[in-house]
């Protein structure tokens, strides 16, 4: 996967989180040593972590990056944000060809 993919993956989990005001979702990092205590804490990680990939992406830490990349998918993946399918055509189409939106999934994310 080239750095620019990568980029544009950032981009788009970081545009469809910004649905959530920093309010209800901010960006923070978890304990490291206790579970996710909501599907906001794992929202606000994968916010957290959204940055962290580009700032190693940016110093030249690529394996790093493609394993929080595979971290932040899995987040995504297990609040029903996104199908296993829709997170593969993620890593194989630019987004002018894979257009997914947050706001289909909103019910699951709020009451699910």
């Amino acid at each position: 996967m080239t750095d620019d993919k990568i980029r544009e993956l950032i981009d788009l989990y970081r545009g469809e989180l910004s649905i959530f005001p920093q309010v209800m979702v901010p960006k923070q990092m978890a304990h490291n040593n206790l579970p996710p205590s909501s599907k906001w804490d794992i929202l606000s990680h994968t916010r957290f972590m959204l940055d962290e990939m580009e700032i190693f992406l940016n110093d030249g830490e690529k394996e790093k990056v493609i394993m929080l990349l595979g971290f932040v998918q899995g987040c995504l993946w297990s609040l029903g944000v996104y199908t296993i399918v829709e997170l593969e055509r993620h890593n194989k189409f630019s987004k002018e060809q894979e257009k997914p939106n947050l706001l289909r999934r909103m019910k699951t994310i709020l009451v699910g």
